[in-house]
C-alpha cells in the first residue's frame, strides 16, 4: 500500500507541475519603426529570464538572432550559418566526386600501377549500377505500399468533405478560432505615424477597416490620401497560455460533428474503407 501512494503522489505531483507549467504565460512583443530605415524585432519571454527568444531586423544588415536559456544568451547570425551550411554542403559534394578521387590519387601518388586505377573505376562503376537498379526498384515498392496503405475509398472521402463543409463542425471551427484570439490578441497596442496607399478609395477603405478594430489605436496615425506613405513607429505586446490552448483543442475535439468524422475515419481505418458508413 505504501508503495500505491508512493506512485499516486508522484503521479499528482507530476500533474500538477504540468499545470503549472502551462498556466505559465507566454509573452510576446513586436516593435516596427519605419523611417529613412526601417527596424524589426520580435520578442518572446517565458518564466523571465529562463527562456528569451529576440529576433532583430535592420535595414541593409542580417538578421540578429538571439536566444536565452537558463540566463545565457547564444547568438548567431541566421545568415551567416545558411552560407555555413551551404559551403560545408559543396565541400561533401566535392568530396565525394568519383572523377575527383581518381585525380586525386594520381596526383599524389603518380606512380601507382594502372590495375589498380582500372579497379577502383571498375568497383565505381558496380556501385554507381547498384544505386540505380535500388532507384528502378522503388518506385515499383512505393506503389504497392500505397496500394496497401489507402484504405479510404471516395465514397468516404465525399463523406468526410461533406462533414467538414457542414454548418455544426464550421461553427465548432470558428468558436476554437474565435477563443484563440480572444486569447493571444495584443493587449498594448500603440501606433503612430502617417499611412497612404497613394489611392484616395483605397485609402478610405483602409481608415474604415482599421478604425472598425482598434480605434483607439490609430488615433495617432495620419493617415495621407493623395501620396503614397508609411512612416511611424508601431508596437503590441501580448501573452499567451498553453493550457488555455490545450483547452480550447480539447473542446473542439470534443463536439459533436468532431467525434462524428474521428469515430467515421477510426472505423475506416480499421476496416479499410466502409461502405456507406
Amino acid at each position: 500500500m505504501i508503495a500505491l501512494y508512493t506512485v499516486l503522489a508522484v503521479l499528482v505531483a507530476i500533474i500538477v507541475l504540468v499545470i503549472v507549467l502551462l498556466s505559465i504565460s507566454i509573452t510576446y512583443s513586436l516593435e516596427c519603426e519605419a523611417q529613412e530605415n526601417y527596424r524589426i524585432s520580435f520578442h518572446v519571454d517565458w518564466m523571465g529570464k529562463l527562456f528569451k527568444m529576440h529576433l532583430n531586423w535592420f535595414s541593409n544588415k542580417e538578421m540578429e538572432n538571439v536566444l536565452f536559456v537558463g540566463g545565457k544568451s547564444i547568438k548567431k547570425g541566421i545568415f551567416d550559418d545558411k552560407e555555413e551550411q551551404k559551403q560545408t554542403e559543396d565541400n561533401v559534394t566535392d568530396k565525394e566526386n568519383p572523377k575527383e578521387l581518381i585525380e586525386e590519387i594520381i596526383e599524389e601518388s603518380p606512380e601507382e600501377s594502372i590495375d589498380e586505377l582500372i579497379l577502383i573505376e571498375s568497383s565505381i562503376e558496380e556501385a554507381d549500377k547498384e544505386a540505380k537498379a535500388a532507384e528502378e526498384n522503388k518506385p515499383a515498392d512505393e506503389t504497392n505500399e500505397q496500394k496497401k496503405s489507402k484504405k479510404i475509398e471516395k465514397e468516404d472521402l465525399y463523406w468526410l468533405l461533406k462533414r467538414l463543409c457542414s454548418k455544426d463542425f464550421l461553427a465548432a471551427l470558428l468558436k476554437m478560432l474565435r477563443s484563440i484570439y480572444q486569447h493571444t490578441k495584443p493587449r498594448t497596442l500603440e501606433i503612430e505615424g502617417v499611412l497612404g496607399t497613394g489611392d484616395p478609395a483605397y485609402t478610405g477603405i483602409l481608415q474604415g477597416f482599421l478604425y472598425s478594430q482598434w480605434a483607439e489605436a490609430w488615433s495617432n496615425v495620419s493617415f495621407e490620401y493623395l501620396d503614397s506613405e508609411c512612416k511611424g513607429r508601431f508596437y503590441m505586446k501580448g501573452r499567451v497560455r498553453l493550457i488555455n490552448m490545450a483547452w480550447y483543442g480539447i473542446r473542439f475535439a470534443l463536439s459533436k460533428p468532431v467525434r462524428e468524422i474521428i469515430a467515421y475515419m477510426t472505423k475506416a481505418i480499421r476496416k479499410g474503407g466502409v461502405q456507406n458508413g
